[in-house]
C-alpha cells in the first residue's frame, strides 16, 4: 500500500459514545494492519469539576459531543474501517461528494487544539445564561463550523447544548453545540 500525506478528517458519531468508537478504531486497524494509516485521534475535551448527587466529580466535558477528528492517509481501506464502526454515521462532507470525505484544513484542527488550550487555562468560560428557541436563527462563533448559520432544532437547557441545522456541502446537518458556541442572529 503506497503511503500519502495524513490528512484530517471530521467523523460524525452518536453522541456519547467517541470513546468506544476511538477504542473500536484503534483495535480494528491494528488487526488490519492498518494502525500506520491513522496517525491521531483528537476528541477536543476538558476536565471540569461538577456536583453530582452532593458529591463532587471531575467529568470530561466534551467540546463537540458526536464529532471526532482523526488524521489518516486518505484511501479506501481506511474510510472503510473508520465506516465499520458502531456508532459511527460518516464522515462529515462524504455524502455530496461521492462518499469521499473531504479533508478539514490543518489551520482549522489548530484552531480547535489552540481553543482547547485556551479553555484548559481559564481563557474562557463556558458560562451562558442566553435560551435559544426551536426555529431561531443562530451563527456558529467557536469550533469547526465557525462561521455556519443555522436554525435551531433541539434546545436541551440542562446541558446548556443545541442542535442546529447547518447546511454543509450543500446539505442540511444537524450539529450539537454548546451554548458558548452560537450566537444569536
Amino acid at each position: 500500500m503506497s503511503q500519502q500525506e495524513a490528512k484530517w478528517y471530521i467523523v460524525q458519531i452518536q453522541s456519547g459514545s467517541e470513546k468506544k468508537v476511538i477504542q473500536q478504531l484503534h483495535e480494528k486497524a491494528r488487526q488490519r494492519g492498518l494502525s500506520e494509516v491513522f496517525e491521531e485521534v483528537f476528541m477536543p475535551a476538558q476536565e471540569v469539576s461538577e456536583v453530582r448527587r452532593g458529591k463532587k466529580m471531575n467529568v470530561e466535558k466534551k467540546f463537540f459531543p458526536g464529532y471526532i477528528l482523526i488524521k489518516m492517509q486518505p484511501n479506501r481501506d481506511a474510510w472503510y474501517l473508520v465506516r465499520s464502526i458502531d456508532g459511527v454515521f460518516d464522515f462529515l462532507g462524504a455524502k455530496g461528494n461521492n462518499g469521499i470525505p473531504q479533508p478539514v484544513a490543518p489551520k482549522d484542527v489548530a484552531q480547535i487544539r489552540d481553543m482547547q488550550e485556551k479553555i484548559s487555562q481559564g481563557a474562557y468560560t463556558a458560562v451562558h445564561a442566553s435560551t435559544y428557541e426551536i426555529g431561531e436563527n443562530v451563527k456558529v462563533i467557536d469550533g469547526p463550523f465557525e462561521g455556519f448559520v443555522g436554525v435551531v432544532e433541539e434546545v436541551d437547557q440542562v446541558k446548556s447544548r443545541l442542535k442546529v441545522s447547518v447546511s454543509i456541502f450543500g446539505r442540511a446537518t444537524p450539529i450539537e453545540l454548546e451554548y458558548g458556541q452560537v450566537t444569536k442572529v
